[in-house]
């Protein structure tokens, strides 16, 4: 037996081969867009989501925990990136690596690449099959764009497919109708150096809208980590266009694309090349389209297309390290129709195609270096409703073939009861995570120091899905329409949970194989309450509870303890004035013990003044309450974590 034991060394290297990477792919479409909404009707219970069940449905009839973060709620925010929008989202475990990088997910297993959440924008997912996750440096739309985000808290498989194991966090832009005129946005502080967007919208012909936008970012590194200096800079433009044109009173077709590029800068902490700075060059751009087609009986026909490509140059002192781009041609079909008296069945079609390659280098091989894959999908859900609305039994399940674990089927079955104020649901679920391209085809190869050992990571032709069984139920409450309590609970059950096996090891070697062998259990509860006590006051609350157990016969480090057992958010936001309007957001967050990640508090204020009615100056101050803290220790990759920093910035809006 070597020096180190064997969880020590599974320990040290869980999930190391999947550095440098990152990808955007995979998932189905939002083909429906929704009524115009006011601010008066985003109160909780009338509020129509589509993410659900892929169509729109009163928030009060879903069969999930769900949420939504509102325009309202985004406006108050502060937030300059979508994870920081999320951390308004009871469930939702966000925390920032680097002044770039972040861990997000939901209802446990977090990591820069948490496999088991599945992202949407405007339908066109950004889950990665490189390296399963999602990548969010390379996203950045203009924030004032956003409609509404809806979060699925728990299973999303029977309708959007593999890899939304744990919840689908779907971000919806508004209309370009809702966008006309212009926007400038200029800002500046310590942390965001530089924050800079416009938007243009305007009419197209007679029957349609247009508009064009543009956002710039500059952000400084983090805080210190352990008093080590650190070099994790980071800045990037992204623009786009989206178009929306009426065919006919039943037709609309959505034309929209985005291009981003970008350049990181991250210091590695250990492996062959420790205190090194990677240099990161991102390019990702994509072309989406959307025809829907609505009949007199409210039916829908609806076909969405995109193609996206991500491409990714690493550098360490002006060599190349790891280079590659992925290509992604995605195609959905839909049909919803209502027959009989109480069945409304939506089902459909996909199909998916990857194609990417990959540079080789002595550090990370993959074998082949090129490969197309391909997905064939098929859903339905039927939900049948008893008793004027009162009794909702929804059925449902995804049918896939994949080229890596082939056919696998993913159903649900989901009953809500209404009766006045009151709601309360429970579902059951089977939720399967395809392995990834990196645990399946890569070897990976480093000298650590630290150990004095050559490290070679290899991997499973024979890897199977992740499977999970969850058990969930839930109880709404509109007290009265200025107050809405959300309870919700869950019971998670997750076999085949890959991470690696210790093959070999002597004093100068280690070897470590992929395996799907752990299991593990996760049970929480959500509570949320939105109160708005007057016309000029809003609060919003929410307490999270998750406990995990692992009975691993593998070790990694997306198994292990890596989200706060305790959450607690307190946010309110008042308009003193009509021109002035203060909101202020306090958090808990609890320790991560693991990964030695202290407990701490944070407090964040938003002022905003709007002098003129189309001129508006906002003055942000995050994390008030120290100096610097901890919120993540990344053990999946090797970048060497920063320390969050209190921060400030001041913003001006020009709309004309």
């Amino acid at each position: 037996m070597p020096k180190y034991t064997r969880t020590q060394i599974q320990l040290r290297y869980g999930f190391l081969l999947l550095f440098f990477l990152s990808e955007k792919v995979m998932a189905e479409a939002d083909f429906v867009d929704v009524a115009d909404l006011t601010l008066e009707e985003l109160m909780v219970q009338e509020l129509i989501v589509t993410s659900a069940a892929k169509k729109p449905q009163r928030i009060s009839d879903v069969a999930s925990a769900i949420y939504v973060l509102s325009q309202d709620d985004i406006y108050r925010s502060g937030a300059t990136s979508l994870p920081d929008l999320l951390r308004l989202v009871p469930g939702v475990q966000v925390a920032r690596i680097t002044a770039h990088k972040w861990a997000v997910s939901i209802r446990g297993f977090n990591s820069q690449y948490a496999s088991k959440l599945l992202v949407l924008i405007d339908g066109r997912s950004i889950y990665s099959h490189l390296n399963a996750g999602v990548v969010w440096d390379i996203h950045n739309p203009l924030l004032e764009d956003i409609d509404r985000i809806e979060v699925i808290r728990g299973p999303g498989a029977s309708i959007w497919g593999e890899n939304a194991m744990n919840g689908v966090i779907n971000i919806i832009t508004k209309r370009p109708s809702e966008t006309q005129g212009n926007l400038l946005v200029a800002g500046a502080g310590n942390a965001e150096k530089v924050i800079a967007g416009f938007r243009h919208g305007g009419a197209l012909f007679d029957n349609g809208y247009y508009r064009v936008y543009g956002r710039y970012f500059d952000r400084d590194d983090g805080g210190s980590f352990q008093k080590a200096p650190t070099d994790d800079r980071a800045d990037g433009f992204q623009v786009g266009t989206r178009m929306d044109i009426n065919l006919s009173n039943s037709d609309l077709f959505i034309l929209q694309g985005d291009y981003y590029q970008g350049n990181e800068k991250e210091t590695l902490s250990i492996t062959t090349f420790p205190g090194k700075a990677i240099d990161t060059r991102a390019y990702q751009y994509n072309i989406q389209g959307r025809w829907q087609h609505k009949t007199e009986a409210n039916n829908l026909i609806a076909l969405q297309f995109y193609y996206n490509r991500e491409r990714w140059n690493n550098n360490i002192n002006n060599s190349a390290l790891v280079n590659y781009h992925i290509d992604t041609f995605d195609v959905d079909f839909q049909h919803r129709f209502q027959f009989f008296d109480h069945h409304d069945l939506t089902w459909g079609l996909g199909y998916r195609l990857i194609v990417d390659d990959y540079g080789q280098s002595n550090f990370i091989q993959y074998q082949p270096n090129h490969r197309n894959i391909q997905l064939f999908s098929a859903f339905f859900q039927d939900e049948i409703t008893w008793a004027t609305d009162f009794w909702h039994l929804i059925i449902g399940a995804k049918f896939e073939h994949n080229d890596y674990t082939g056919f696998e089927i993913q159903p649900s079955v989901r009953s809500i009861w209404n009766w006045g104020e009151h709601s309360f649901w429970v579902a059951f679920s089977r939720a399967l995570r395809t392995p990834s391209r990196t645990e399946r085809d890569s070897i990976f190869r480093f000298y650590d120091p630290g150990f004095s050992k050559n490290v070679k990571f290899t991997s499973t032709r024979d890897l199977k899905t992740e499977q999970m069984l969850s058990y969930e139920g839930g109880y709404r409450w509109q007290v009265n329409p200025q107050l809405n309590i959300d309870i919700s609970g869950y019971y998670h059950d997750y076999k085949r949970l890959i991470g690696f096996d210790l093959v070999d090891a002597d004093t100068s070697s280690v070897v470590l194989e992929t395996a799907y062998r752990g299991k593990a259990t996760i049970w929480g509860f959500e509570i949320a309450v939105d109160w708005r006590p007057m016309d000029i006051l809003v609060i919003r609350s929410y307490y999270s509870y998750l406990d995990d157990h692992s009975v691993d016969k593998i070790l990694s480090s997306r198994n292990q303890q890596t989200v706060p057992h305790h959450q607690i958010l307190i946010s309110a936001g008042l308009n003193i004035t009509s021109q002035v309007q203060i909101n202020l957001t306090g958090r808990y967050v609890d320790e991560i013990g693991d990964q030695r990640i202290a407990a701490y508090y944070g407090f964040d204020v938003h002022l905003i003044w709007q002098p003129v009615s189309n001129l508006e100056l906002s003055f942000v101050g995050r994390n008030l309450l120290d100096s610097e803290h901890m919120e993540f220790n990344e053990r999946t990759v090797e970048t060497q974590p920063t320390e969050v920093k209190r921060s400030i910035y001041g913003k001006l809006s020009w709309r004309f």
